[in-house]
Protein backbone atom coordinates (compact mmCIF):
# COMPACT_ATOMS: atom_id res chain seq x y z
CA UNK A 1 0.00 0.00 0.00
CA UNK A 2 1.06 3.14 -0.94
CA UNK A 3 1.82 6.12 1.08
CA UNK A 4 -1.49 7.93 0.03
CA UNK A 5 -3.60 4.99 0.74
CA UNK A 6 -2.51 4.44 4.11
CA UNK A 7 -2.89 8.01 4.87
CA UNK A 8 -6.43 7.87 3.41
CA UNK A 9 -7.33 5.09 5.42
CA UNK A 10 -6.30 6.66 8.62
CA UNK A 11 -8.40 9.68 7.67
CA UNK A 12 -11.63 6.97 7.14
CA UNK A 13 -11.24 5.47 10.34
CA UNK A 14 -10.94 8.70 12.15
CA UNK A 15 -14.60 9.87 10.84
CA UNK A 16 -16.11 7.19 11.01
CA UNK A 17 -15.50 6.25 14.97
CA UNK A 18 -14.82 9.83 16.45
CA UNK A 19 -18.57 10.36 16.78
CA UNK A 20 -19.27 7.44 18.92
CA UNK A 21 -16.69 8.27 21.42
CA UNK A 22 -17.85 11.79 21.25
CA UNK A 23 -21.75 10.27 21.81
CA UNK A 24 -19.84 7.81 24.66
CA UNK A 25 -18.45 11.06 26.55
CA UNK A 26 -20.89 12.72 26.56
CA UNK A 27 -23.70 10.38 28.03
CA UNK A 28 -21.67 8.87 31.02
CA UNK A 29 -21.88 12.50 33.08
CA UNK A 30 -25.44 13.37 32.20
CA UNK A 31 -26.29 10.15 33.70
CA UNK A 32 -24.53 10.72 36.46
CA UNK A 33 -26.16 14.47 37.37
CA UNK A 34 -29.33 12.76 36.49
CA UNK A 35 -28.86 10.23 39.44
CA UNK A 36 -27.41 13.09 41.97
CA UNK A 37 -30.54 15.18 41.05
CA UNK A 38 -32.91 12.89 41.64
CA UNK A 39 -31.33 11.69 45.25
CA UNK A 40 -30.88 15.21 46.30
CA UNK A 41 -35.22 15.50 45.16
CA UNK A 42 -35.79 12.66 47.44
CA UNK A 43 -33.76 14.17 50.39
CA UNK A 44 -35.32 17.35 50.20
CA UNK A 45 -38.94 16.15 50.01
CA UNK A 46 -38.42 13.96 53.38
CA UNK A 47 -36.82 17.33 54.55
CA UNK A 48 -39.70 19.50 53.37
CA UNK A 49 -42.21 16.68 55.05
CA UNK A 50 -40.53 16.73 58.01
CA UNK A 51 -39.86 20.75 58.66
CA UNK A 52 -42.62 22.25 56.23
CA UNK A 53 -42.84 23.25 53.04
CA UNK A 54 -40.91 27.36 53.79
CA UNK A 55 -38.13 25.66 55.80
CA UNK A 56 -34.96 27.35 55.89
CA UNK A 57 -33.16 24.31 56.04
CA UNK A 58 -34.47 22.73 52.99
CA UNK A 59 -31.80 21.29 50.57
CA UNK A 60 -28.67 21.88 53.65
CA UNK A 61 -27.17 18.98 54.99
CA UNK A 62 -28.00 17.49 57.98
CA UNK A 63 -26.10 17.76 61.40
CA UNK A 64 -23.61 14.57 61.70
CA UNK A 65 -25.43 12.24 63.43
CA UNK A 66 -28.54 13.13 62.74
CA UNK A 67 -31.54 11.00 61.95
CA UNK A 68 -34.97 11.25 60.92
CA UNK A 69 -37.87 10.52 63.62
CA UNK A 70 -40.51 8.11 62.82
CA UNK A 71 -43.20 10.77 63.88
CA UNK A 72 -43.59 9.44 67.45
CA UNK A 73 -42.36 10.37 70.62
CA UNK A 74 -40.50 8.43 73.03
CA UNK A 75 -42.10 7.58 75.82
CA UNK A 76 -39.83 5.27 77.68
CA UNK A 77 -41.01 6.42 81.54
CA UNK A 78 -44.61 6.94 80.35
CA UNK A 79 -44.68 10.22 79.29
CA UNK A 80 -48.32 11.80 78.35
CA UNK A 81 -48.99 14.55 76.23
CA UNK A 82 -52.11 17.03 77.84
CA UNK A 83 -53.35 20.49 77.46
CA UNK A 84 -54.58 22.67 79.61
CA UNK A 85 -57.12 25.68 79.15
CA UNK A 86 -55.70 29.27 80.18
CA UNK A 87 -58.45 31.12 78.87
CA UNK A 88 -60.56 31.42 82.45
CA UNK A 89 -57.47 33.51 83.77
CA UNK A 90 -55.97 35.05 80.79
CA UNK A 91 -59.27 36.67 79.76
CA UNK A 92 -59.78 38.42 82.92
CA UNK A 93 -56.45 39.72 83.53
CA UNK A 94 -55.88 43.19 82.18
CA UNK A 95 -53.57 46.06 81.75
CA UNK A 96 -51.28 42.89 80.98
CA UNK A 97 -49.46 42.47 78.00
CA UNK A 98 -48.58 38.32 77.85
CA UNK A 99 -50.21 37.12 81.14
CA UNK A 100 -49.35 33.61 80.28
CA UNK A 101 -45.72 34.21 80.83
CA UNK A 102 -46.42 34.01 84.61
CA UNK A 103 -47.67 30.80 84.66
CA UNK A 104 -44.21 29.64 82.82
CA UNK A 105 -42.08 31.23 85.59
CA UNK A 106 -44.43 29.97 88.27
CA UNK A 107 -44.26 26.19 86.49
CA UNK A 108 -40.66 26.63 86.24
CA UNK A 109 -40.17 27.78 89.83
CA UNK A 110 -42.41 24.46 91.15
CA UNK A 111 -40.76 21.96 88.94
CA UNK A 112 -36.90 23.10 88.10
CA UNK A 113 -35.48 24.63 85.16
CA UNK A 114 -33.20 21.07 84.36
CA UNK A 115 -36.43 19.38 84.31
CA UNK A 116 -37.28 19.86 81.03
CA UNK A 117 -34.04 19.83 79.58
CA UNK A 118 -32.95 16.57 80.78
CA UNK A 119 -34.36 12.98 80.39
CA UNK A 120 -37.37 11.92 80.36
CA UNK A 121 -37.78 13.78 77.51
CA UNK A 122 -40.10 16.42 78.03
CA UNK A 123 -42.04 19.27 76.25
CA UNK A 124 -43.43 22.63 78.10
CA UNK A 125 -45.14 24.84 75.17
CA UNK A 126 -46.76 27.81 77.35
CA UNK A 127 -48.96 30.32 75.29
CA UNK A 128 -52.04 32.45 75.89
CA UNK A 129 -54.87 29.97 75.43
CA UNK A 130 -52.97 26.38 76.11
CA UNK A 131 -50.05 25.28 78.31
CA UNK A 132 -49.25 21.85 76.21
CA UNK A 133 -46.84 19.81 78.46
CA UNK A 134 -45.22 16.53 77.50
CA UNK A 135 -44.08 14.41 80.57
CA UNK A 136 -44.54 11.80 83.41
CA UNK A 137 -48.00 11.71 85.06
CA UNK A 138 -46.20 12.91 88.42
CA UNK A 139 -44.75 15.85 87.07
CA UNK A 140 -48.60 16.35 85.17
CA UNK A 141 -50.05 16.12 88.67
CA UNK A 142 -47.41 19.44 89.75
CA UNK A 143 -48.41 21.29 86.28
CA UNK A 144 -51.97 20.86 87.25
CA UNK A 145 -51.81 21.78 90.50
CA UNK A 146 -50.44 24.82 89.13
CA UNK A 147 -52.31 25.69 86.61
CA UNK A 148 -55.55 25.32 88.52
CA UNK A 149 -54.00 27.93 91.45
CA UNK A 150 -54.63 30.35 88.27
CA UNK A 151 -57.32 29.61 87.04
CA UNK A 152 -59.97 28.59 89.92
CA UNK A 153 -58.13 31.20 92.12
CA UNK A 154 -59.31 35.05 92.56
CA UNK A 155 -61.08 36.63 90.01
CA UNK A 156 -59.78 39.90 90.92
CA UNK A 157 -56.65 41.72 91.91
CA UNK A 158 -55.23 41.28 95.05
CA UNK A 159 -53.46 43.62 96.94
CA UNK A 160 -50.05 43.39 99.51
CA UNK A 161 -49.40 45.51 101.40
CA UNK A 162 -45.12 46.46 101.59
CA UNK A 163 -43.22 48.29 103.65
CA UNK A 164 -39.45 49.21 103.47
CA UNK A 165 -37.92 50.24 106.47
CA UNK A 166 -34.02 50.92 107.39
CA UNK A 167 -32.71 51.33 111.23
CA UNK A 168 -29.17 52.18 111.68
CA UNK A 169 -29.28 49.63 114.65
CA UNK A 170 -29.95 46.02 114.80
CA UNK A 171 -30.94 46.64 119.01
CA UNK A 172 -34.67 46.91 117.54
CA UNK A 173 -34.61 43.36 118.09
CA UNK A 174 -34.97 43.09 121.42
CA UNK A 175 -38.36 44.34 122.27
CA UNK A 176 -39.67 42.75 118.55
CA UNK A 177 -38.12 39.66 118.75
CA UNK A 178 -41.13 37.93 121.17
CA UNK A 179 -43.62 39.07 119.48
CA UNK A 180 -42.38 37.03 116.09
CA UNK A 181 -41.97 33.61 115.17
CA UNK A 182 -38.99 32.58 113.35
CA UNK A 183 -39.23 31.21 109.69
CA UNK A 184 -36.59 29.40 107.98
CA UNK A 185 -34.29 31.70 105.02
CA UNK A 186 -31.96 29.99 103.12
CA UNK A 187 -29.85 33.28 102.17
CA UNK A 188 -27.46 33.97 103.96
CA UNK A 189 -27.40 36.99 106.57
CA UNK A 190 -31.28 36.91 105.87
CA UNK A 191 -33.69 36.40 108.72
CA UNK A 192 -37.47 36.04 108.03
CA UNK A 193 -40.38 36.26 110.69
CA UNK A 194 -44.52 35.39 110.76
CA UNK A 195 -46.28 37.81 113.00
CA UNK A 196 -49.89 38.21 113.47
CA UNK A 197 -51.62 41.32 112.43
CA UNK A 198 -52.24 42.72 115.92
CA UNK A 199 -48.35 41.91 116.94
CA UNK A 200 -47.50 43.22 113.86
CA UNK A 201 -49.41 46.52 114.44
CA UNK A 202 -47.20 46.90 117.38
CA UNK A 203 -43.72 46.10 116.36
CA UNK A 204 -44.33 48.69 113.73
CA UNK A 205 -45.52 51.46 116.16
CA UNK A 206 -42.15 50.67 118.26
CA UNK A 207 -39.77 50.97 115.25
CA UNK A 208 -41.82 54.20 114.05
CA UNK A 209 -40.72 55.98 117.51
CA UNK A 210 -36.87 55.39 117.19
CA UNK A 211 -34.81 58.19 116.21
CA UNK A 212 -32.80 56.11 112.94
CA UNK A 213 -36.47 54.94 111.35
CA UNK A 214 -36.64 55.97 107.77
CA UNK A 215 -39.46 54.30 105.40
CA UNK A 216 -38.61 54.31 102.00
CA UNK A 217 -42.10 52.82 100.50
CA UNK A 218 -45.55 52.09 102.21
CA UNK A 219 -49.08 51.63 100.69
CA UNK A 220 -50.68 48.54 99.11
CA UNK A 221 -49.84 47.10 95.45
CA UNK A 222 -52.74 45.43 93.15
CA UNK A 223 -52.10 42.39 90.96
CA UNK A 224 -53.29 39.39 89.57
CA UNK A 225 -52.93 36.35 91.54
CA UNK A 226 -49.10 35.08 89.92
CA UNK A 227 -48.72 38.67 88.27
CA UNK A 228 -45.29 40.31 89.59
CA UNK A 229 -45.45 43.59 91.92
CA UNK A 230 -42.26 46.12 91.02
CA UNK A 231 -41.46 48.88 93.49
CA UNK A 232 -38.44 50.79 91.89
CA UNK A 233 -36.52 53.86 93.16
CA UNK A 234 -33.41 54.71 91.57
CA UNK A 235 -31.61 58.03 90.49
CA UNK A 236 -29.20 58.62 88.29
CA UNK A 237 -25.80 59.44 89.70
CA UNK A 238 -23.29 61.31 87.15
CA UNK A 239 -19.31 60.89 87.41
CA UNK A 240 -16.11 61.48 85.92
CA UNK A 241 -15.66 58.01 84.61
CA UNK A 242 -11.92 58.36 82.37
CA UNK A 243 -10.44 60.79 80.20
CA UNK A 244 -10.83 61.03 76.28
CA UNK A 245 -8.02 62.27 74.04
CA UNK A 246 -9.61 64.11 71.40
CA UNK A 247 -6.89 65.96 69.15
CA UNK A 248 -3.01 64.69 69.66
CA UNK A 249 -1.81 67.29 66.93
CA UNK A 250 -0.42 70.05 67.23
CA UNK A 251 -0.67 69.90 70.76
CA UNK A 252 -2.60 67.34 73.20
CA UNK A 253 -6.54 68.22 74.00
CA UNK A 254 -8.13 66.04 76.89
CA UNK A 255 -11.94 66.15 78.04
CA UNK A 256 -13.06 64.19 80.70
CA UNK A 257 -15.55 61.52 79.85
CA UNK A 258 -18.68 61.15 82.24
CA UNK A 259 -20.05 57.68 83.83
CA UNK A 260 -23.49 57.12 85.41
CA UNK A 261 -24.58 54.76 88.31
CA UNK A 262 -28.78 54.29 88.87
CA UNK A 263 -28.44 54.75 92.87
CA UNK A 264 -31.46 52.97 94.61
CA UNK A 265 -33.42 49.71 94.68
CA UNK A 266 -35.91 47.41 92.96
CA UNK A 267 -38.29 45.67 94.67
CA UNK A 268 -39.87 42.51 92.55
CA UNK A 269 -42.79 40.29 94.69
CA UNK A 270 -45.19 37.42 92.46
CA UNK A 271 -48.11 36.30 95.30
CA UNK A 272 -49.49 33.10 94.00
CA UNK A 273 -52.42 31.78 96.13
CA UNK A 274 -53.90 28.71 96.95
CA UNK A 275 -57.36 27.84 95.61
CA UNK A 276 -59.38 28.02 99.00
CA UNK A 277 -56.84 31.81 99.24
CA UNK A 278 -56.04 30.65 102.52
CA UNK A 279 -52.04 30.58 101.92
CA UNK A 280 -49.28 32.62 100.15
CA UNK A 281 -47.03 31.74 98.31
CA UNK A 282 -44.55 34.46 97.52
CA UNK A 283 -40.90 35.18 95.72
CA UNK A 284 -39.26 38.20 96.67
CA UNK A 285 -36.35 39.49 94.80
CA UNK A 286 -34.77 42.95 96.00
CA UNK A 287 -31.77 44.34 94.59
CA UNK A 288 -30.35 47.71 95.71
CA UNK A 289 -27.11 49.82 94.60
CA UNK A 290 -25.37 52.64 96.29
CA UNK A 291 -22.38 54.94 95.87
CA UNK A 292 -20.61 54.33 99.08
CA UNK A 293 -17.94 57.11 97.80
CA UNK A 294 -16.62 58.17 94.90
CA UNK A 295 -12.58 58.02 95.30
CA UNK A 296 -10.59 60.52 93.41
CA UNK A 297 -7.35 60.15 91.11
CA UNK A 298 -5.30 63.43 89.40
CA UNK A 299 -4.27 62.15 85.85
CA UNK A 300 -1.28 63.56 84.92
CA UNK A 301 -1.07 64.14 80.92
CA UNK A 302 0.87 65.99 78.31
CA UNK A 303 -0.57 69.37 77.06
CA UNK A 304 0.32 72.52 75.33
CA UNK A 305 3.94 73.66 75.18
CA UNK A 306 5.21 70.31 77.18
CA UNK A 307 3.17 71.49 79.92
CA UNK A 308 0.98 69.04 82.60
CA UNK A 309 -2.14 69.17 82.43
CA UNK A 310 -3.91 67.89 85.30
CA UNK A 311 -7.29 66.21 85.68
CA UNK A 312 -9.19 64.50 88.28
CA UNK A 313 -10.93 61.47 88.23
CA UNK A 314 -12.81 59.03 89.84
CA UNK A 315 -13.69 56.16 90.89
CA UNK A 316 -16.63 54.49 92.96
CA UNK A 317 -16.57 52.51 95.55
CA UNK A 318 -19.79 50.30 95.17
CA UNK A 319 -21.94 48.57 97.78
CA UNK A 320 -25.05 46.14 96.92
CA UNK A 321 -26.91 43.03 98.17
CA UNK A 322 -29.32 41.13 96.57
CA UNK A 323 -32.45 39.41 98.01
CA UNK A 324 -34.21 36.43 96.33
CA UNK A 325 -36.40 34.05 98.40
CA UNK A 326 -39.34 32.21 98.25
CA UNK A 327 -42.14 31.82 101.39
CA UNK A 328 -45.24 30.02 101.99
CA UNK A 329 -47.10 31.27 104.52
CA UNK A 330 -50.70 32.24 105.90
CA UNK A 331 -52.68 35.10 104.88
CA UNK A 332 -54.05 35.93 108.18
CA UNK A 333 -50.02 36.41 109.06
CA UNK A 334 -47.62 38.96 107.97
CA UNK A 335 -44.10 38.09 106.95
CA UNK A 336 -40.97 40.35 108.09
CA UNK A 337 -37.68 40.44 106.55
CA UNK A 338 -34.37 41.30 107.65
CA UNK A 339 -31.86 41.38 105.25
CA UNK A 340 -29.00 42.39 107.96
CA UNK A 341 -27.32 45.84 108.29
CA UNK A 342 -26.60 46.43 104.57
CA UNK A 343 -25.85 49.45 102.01
CA UNK A 344 -29.30 51.79 102.67
CA UNK A 345 -31.72 51.65 99.82
CA UNK A 346 -31.45 55.52 99.86
CA UNK A 347 -28.98 58.53 100.66
CA UNK A 348 -29.16 59.05 104.08
CA UNK A 349 -29.74 62.36 105.58
CA UNK A 350 -27.29 63.46 108.51
CA UNK A 351 -28.87 63.08 112.12
CA UNK A 352 -29.04 66.60 112.96
CA UNK A 353 -31.28 67.95 110.22
CA UNK A 354 -33.31 64.50 111.40
CA UNK A 355 -33.61 65.77 115.45
CA UNK A 356 -34.78 69.02 115.23
CA UNK A 357 -36.46 69.23 111.76
CA UNK A 358 -34.34 72.14 110.37
CA UNK A 359 -32.44 71.64 107.07
CA UNK A 360 -28.93 71.99 108.48
CA UNK A 361 -26.35 70.75 106.02
CA UNK A 362 -23.16 68.60 106.89
CA UNK A 363 -20.76 67.33 105.46
CA UNK A 364 -22.23 63.97 105.69
CA UNK A 365 -25.16 64.97 103.53
CA UNK A 366 -26.14 62.58 100.91
CA UNK A 367 -23.75 59.97 102.05
CA UNK A 368 -24.47 56.05 101.60
CA UNK A 369 -24.43 54.62 104.88
CA UNK A 370 -24.81 51.28 106.46
CA UNK A 371 -28.63 49.95 107.48
CA UNK A 372 -30.88 47.12 108.85
CA UNK A 373 -33.03 47.04 106.12
CA UNK A 374 -36.53 45.32 106.75
CA UNK A 375 -39.49 44.23 104.51
CA UNK A 376 -42.98 43.82 105.89
CA UNK A 377 -45.47 42.14 103.30
CA UNK A 378 -49.39 41.64 104.58
CA UNK A 379 -52.26 40.65 102.70
CA UNK A 380 -54.72 43.04 102.28
CA UNK A 381 -57.20 40.85 100.97
CA UNK A 382 -58.54 42.18 97.11
CA UNK A 383 -57.52 45.77 95.92
CA UNK A 384 -61.36 47.11 96.97
CA UNK A 385 -61.73 45.69 99.78
CA UNK A 386 -58.00 47.60 100.35
CA UNK A 387 -59.00 50.63 98.19
CA UNK A 388 -61.92 50.95 101.16
CA UNK A 389 -59.69 50.49 103.89
CA UNK A 390 -57.39 53.31 102.97
CA UNK A 391 -60.15 55.76 102.26
CA UNK A 392 -60.71 55.23 105.55
CA UNK A 393 -57.12 55.62 106.75
CA UNK A 394 -56.43 58.73 104.82
CA UNK A 395 -60.00 60.01 106.77
CA UNK A 396 -58.57 59.61 110.05
CA UNK A 397 -54.86 60.12 109.68
CA UNK A 398 -54.10 62.41 107.20
CA UNK A 399 -50.04 62.67 107.18
CA UNK A 400 -49.76 59.43 105.10
CA UNK A 401 -45.49 59.47 105.87
CA UNK A 402 -44.75 58.92 101.94
CA UNK A 403 -47.72 56.34 101.56
CA UNK A 404 -48.47 56.18 97.84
Amino acid sequence: MSTIQRVAACLLTLFVFSPAVAQTSRLIPAKRADNWKSSQTRLADVRSSDSGPQSKSAGKAPARGASLANGLLPNDEGQVWREYDLRPYTTRVEGVEHPELAVKDWILRETGTETWFHEPLSILSVSRDKVRVYHTPEMQEIVSDIIDRFVAGRPEPHAIGVRLITLQSPNWRIKALPRMDAVEVHSAGVEAWLVSRENAALVYAGLKKRNDFHEHSAGSLAAFNGQSLTVERRQARRYVKTIQTVRRDPWPMHKPEMGEINEGYTLHISSLFDEQGRSIDTVIRCHVDQIERLIPVTVNLPGFGNQVQRIDIQVPQLVSWRLHERFVWPDDKVLMLSCGVVASPAPQKNTISNLVGLPISTPFDGTTGRADAILILENNGTASQSMIRSDRTSRTAPNNHGRY
